[in-house]
C-alpha cells in the first residue's frame, strides 16, 4: 500500500537538487509539505507550506532555533505553499540581508524569526 509519495526535487535557498538536499546561502534545504507528509508528521490537513528536510549547523538559521521537519509558512510575511515559491521569496533582492520566517512544528507551535544568509 502506498500512502502517497514524495517530490524529487529538494529546493535550497538558491540552490536545486533531484533527490538530495542542498545546503543554499542561508542553510536550509527544503520540499514541498505534501498532504500525506503532513498527516503523517502530525500536521494538520489545512497546513501549507515547505518542509526543512536540512539545516546547516553553522547557519543562522540553526543558530536561531530551526530544525529540520519543521514547516516554513510564511517568508517576509507573505505565504509560501511551494518550494519554488520559498526558492523565489528568498532570491529577491530584499532577501539579501536577511528574510523573516514563519515557522510551526506538528504541535501547532509558532515562531517568527529573522535569519542571515552565510557570508
Amino acid at each position: 500500500m502506498t500512502l502517497g509519495t514524495l517530490p524529487d526535487t529538494v529546493q535550497a535557498a538558491g540552490v536545486e537538487a533531484k533527490g538530495k538536499a542542498m545546503v543554499g546561502e542561508f542553510g536550509l534545504s527544503v520540499r514541498t509539505l505534501a498532504t500525506e507528509t503532513a498527516e503523517k508528521m502530525g500536521y494538520g490537513k489545512d497546513v501549507k507550506g515547505v518542509l526543512i528536510v536540512d539545516v546547516d549547523t553553522d547557519s543562522d538559521a540553526f543558530e536561531n532555533g530551526v530544525r529540520k521537519d519543521m514547516v516554513v509558512t510564511h517568508v517576509g510575511g507573505k505565504p509560501v505553499a511551494t518550494a519554488e515559491e520559498f526558492r523565489k521569496a528568498v532570491s529577491n533582492e530584499q532577501a539579501k540581508s536577511g528574510v523573516r520566517l514563519r515557522l510551526t512544528n506538528p504541535k501547532g507551535g509558532v515562531w517568527f524569526i529573522f535569519v542571515t544568509p552565510k557570508k
